[in-house]
């Protein structure tokens, strides 16, 4: 599953940046037990049942770490966060005028 953020159309028509690092977060169901370990990340065990992991990387690593999850056997989600207007509106207003 691709990721979900409160985006505007302006955010949803740029480019996609392949290069640019975010905090991802996988929720995973099921499939066989396995342990990943990847730089700069924390370690992910995973016994089968549910397990929520956060990675900090591009969008091609989480899409590869989601689809070895997936090959053995997991269901996962995956998400980043997005920022809303709202949230834009109140950073910009503790933000000090220039």
């Amino acid at each position: 599953m691709e990721e979900k953020a409160n985006l505007s159309p302006a955010v949803v028509n740029r480019p996609v940046c392949l290069v640019c690092k975010k905090v991802w977060t996988f929720v995973i169901h099921g499939g066989e037990p396995f342990d990943l370990r990847l730089p700069n990340n924390p370690n992910l065990h995973h016994e089968g049942g549910v397990t929520l992991w956060k990675l900090v990387g591009t969008r091609r690593l989480a899409h590869t770490a989601q689809g070895m999850m997936e090959e053995l056997g997991a269901t996962v989600q995956r998400y980043t966060e997005g920022e809303s207007e709202e949230q834009k509106a109140e950073r910009e207003g503790r933000l000090p005028s220039r």
